[in-house]
């Protein structure tokens, strides 16, 4: 994937709102992943290394809210094209817990 590929998917990522709230989390998860790609050359993340960075993001720039959830951007951002597991992961059941256990790891692809 090109740059040019990559910033037009950003572009069209699909957040969700509500009114005229809109959720941080995916912006903030790819923010805090291109930092990690800058800084220490590291592709994939762990999904442990990447919990508790990512909810102090999101309690500091969300929305106020009674628990957050980093597990949700990243396992989403999967559908906007970007994104990429490495391991299946159902969208509608997985958890927090699952993904540690599984020692999930997340990362932007490498081609479209």
């Amino acid at each position: 994937m090109d740059r040019e590929e990559v910033l037009e998917r950003i572009r069209h990522l699909n957040i969700w709102k509500k009114g005229d709230q809109r959720a941080p989390h995916k912006p903030l998860l790819i923010l805090y992943a291109l930092g990690q790609l800058q800084s220490r050359k590291q592709i994939q993340l762990p999904y442990s290394d990447v919990k508790l960075p990512l909810k102090e993001l999101l309690m500091e720039f969300g929305p106020p809210r009674s628990s957050y959830h980093p597990e949700h951007p990243f396992v989403r951002l999967t559908g906007d094209g970007i994104w990429e597991l490495s391991e299946e992961i159902d969208k509608r059941s997985f958890t927090d817990k699952s993904l540690l256990q599984m020692n999930v790891t997340g990362g932007f692809k490498k081609e479209g």
